[in-house]
């Protein structure tokens, strides 16, 4: 737990959107334009058209269903008889205050400024990547709390399971 507390206080939140490389499960988009119409604009790039078609969002506030695991982990963390809640809020706190420095310029698109949702989903992250350590199941979470952490926003998923990094 104290190796991700420390990770969440270092990280480089959305420094880097917009630069991903893509990798394995793992498609890249340059910017958010996709997004800043309802209805695609003519000479908007076709690949990320088609991934704003497609696209869901990844939880942004804490009342969202994980989109991984479900309600599972949640089950799993309640079975724990220690006292998780105290790491929990730590979490939550070292990373809001992590988040107070951002850039905010890049999650300005067109109309829509994507900050607030663009937080909630690195605190919905750092949440759950710290339930995965309590409950000693280390996955997903914590890969994509290291995706943020290298200053990306992973922000969705496609249908056939390809994270989606901004």
């Amino acid at each position: 737990m104290e190796n991700l507390k420390e990770k969440i206080k270092s990280a480089n939140w959305f420094a880097a959107i917009g630069t991903y490389p893509g990798g394995v499960g793992k498609r890249s988009i340059k910017n958010l334009h996709a997004w800043d119409e309802t209805i695609f604009k003519v000479g908007l790039d076709q690949e990320h058209a088609a991934i704003a078609e497609e696209m869901d969002w990844l939880p942004s506030t804490k009342d969202e269903i994980d989109p991984f695991y479900g309600d599972s982990l949640r089950h799993a963390l309640d079975l724990k008889n220690s006292n998780y809640k105290e790491d929990l809020k730590e979490v939550y706190s070292i990373a809001l205050k992590s988040l107070r420095h951002i850039e905010e310029s890049k999650l300005i698109s067109g109309p829509h400024n994507y900050v607030e949702v663009a937080k909630g989903a690195a605190l919905y992250c750092s949440r759950m990547a710290a339930v995965e350590v309590v409950v000693g199941r280390p996955g997903v979470w914590c890969d994509l709390l290291d995706i943020y952490c290298q200053g990306y926003w992973p922000c969705g998923r496609l249908k056939n399971g390809t994270l989606i990094v901004y």
